[in-house]
């Protein structure tokens, strides 16, 4: 796995899961089942940013799928996929980006963001699909004051360790919360941030 050197450090087991039957795999992103302690999840995160190929993003929805299928809560790893491609952007891509937001803001289970692992500094828009996010390596001042306004669960590690025992935290948070009023919650929120 060549993600982050901490994301396959964050899980106790992990599979990965390749392609999508219809052409590559989809380099741009690593994903599968993952285990947190005793937590079976479905696991994704970004090789390059931003995440634009076709075939990545059909990976994505297929990993979106499995999840609500056998219900698995979904672990997502610095994944921005609120960027809008270049104008006159292949049209594919576009539809593809869309179909993969709303399956993730429509999910039923659990979703959680690790942010803030790599280089560049989240924006709550690239966790506005999340029920939780973990940012790692909190930079001093990690975003602005929309945490409440946009009703996120928040928690800052910095080790691999403490990234696991916070994701499994706010797993465990968003389970108890109804999946209708998660993804009321989710909806409202790319409203707020003006994506739909």
């Amino acid at each position: 796995m060549t993600a982050q050197p901490s994301f396959g450090a964050l899980f106790d087991r992990f599979i990965e899961l390749r392609g999508d039957r219809t052409e590559s795999a989809g380099t741009a992103i690593t994903g599968g089942l993952g285990w947190l302690r005793d937590t079976r999840v479905v696991a994704i995160a970004a090789e390059q940013q931003p995440v634009l190929q076709p075939a990545a993003l059909r990976r994505l929805i297929r990993l979106l799928y499995i999840a609500e299928r056998f219900q698995r809560p979904v672990v997502l790893w610095e994944m921005r996929l609120f960027v809008t491609p270049d104008r006159g952007g292949n049209l594919l891509v576009v539809d593809t980006l869309r179909q993969a937001r709303t399956q993730l803001s429509e999910l039923s289970v659990p979703v959680i963001a690790i942010l803030g692992a790599s280089t560049k500094l989240p924006t709550w828009v690239d966790a506005a699909t999340a029920d939780g996010v973990v940012l790692a390596s909190p930079p001093e001042n990690p975003l602005d004051q929309s945490t409440k306004a946009l009703k996120f669960n928040l928690q800052s590690a910095n080790t691999t360790r403490q990234i696991q025992t916070a994701t499994i935290a706010l797993l465990q948070q968003a389970s108890k919360i109804p999946s209708e009023a998660r993804i009321r919650l989710r909806v409202s929120r790319l409203r707020a941030l003006a994506f739909d």
